[in-house]
């Protein structure tokens, strides 16, 4: 039989200093409000995005928008229709992002509530893969030594890590188990044989 192995490592308490229920509820209220203004503000920049045709009108766009000055920089010059393309992308992923985060937090907010362990899974899976993204971005903002990137991902990873522990500490003390023999849920009313364990391998955490 093979040993338990965790996916992230726990703590009794939040930062190392904080009651773990309470302080996990609190930053992960604040959390879902900042989740809630990056997915308006990306949304908002998206559809201003494709509605600007014309070059220097996308560009005076992407200038004023305080939300992609934050996350990309001061807006360069589009030179050509495939840049305005790939700015839209991007920003598309993002959107998806921030989106998933503001549809499974409410699962997490009502496990905390709850001490239900089975609500916690669609959050911490989705933070486990994020966790690992932006790991791998900042490796690559390190190769191509894009410093905006390096501590965008840096402070993200951090953030995410430190809150993840936190999280993951409070499902276990929930009740919440990770082997190959628990079912565990993703929501409280649907039953899978799928664990915390084999997911996280699945995506090679």
């Amino acid at each position: 039989m093979r040993q338990n192995k965790d996916p992230l490592p726990t703590s009794t308490k939040f930062c190392f200093l904080f009651d773990l229920k309470p302080s996990v509820g609190y930053y992960i209220n604040v959390e879902y409000i900042v989740w809630i203004l990056l997915m308006l503000s990306s949304i908002n920049l998206e559809i201003e995005c494709i509605e600007k045709k014309d070059l220097l009108e996308f560009e005076n766009v992407l200038r004023q928008d305080l939300y992609y000055t934050i996350i990309f920089g001061k807006a360069e010059p589009i030179p050509h229709e495939n840049a305005r393309s790939s700015v839209i992308f991007l920003n598309t992923v993002l959107v998806v992002v921030f989106l998933l985060y503001f549809l499974f937090t409410p699962f997490l907010l009502v496990g905390i509530l709850r001490s239900s362990p089975n609500m916690f899974i669609p959050y911490l899976i989705y933070d486990i893969i994020m966790i690992n993204l932006s790991g791998c971005f900042f490796i690559i903002a390190l190769i191509v030594w894009n410093l905006r990137m390096f501590w965008i991902c840096f402070i993200f990873f951090i953030l995410k890590l430190n809150s993840s522990i936190g999280v993951f500490s409070l499902y276990k003390e929930c009740g919440g188990i990770v082997n190959d023999e628990s079912d565990v849920s993703f929501t409280s009313g649907l039953s899978t044989a799928t664990t915390m364990e084999s997911i996280c391998e699945v995506v090679n955490v």
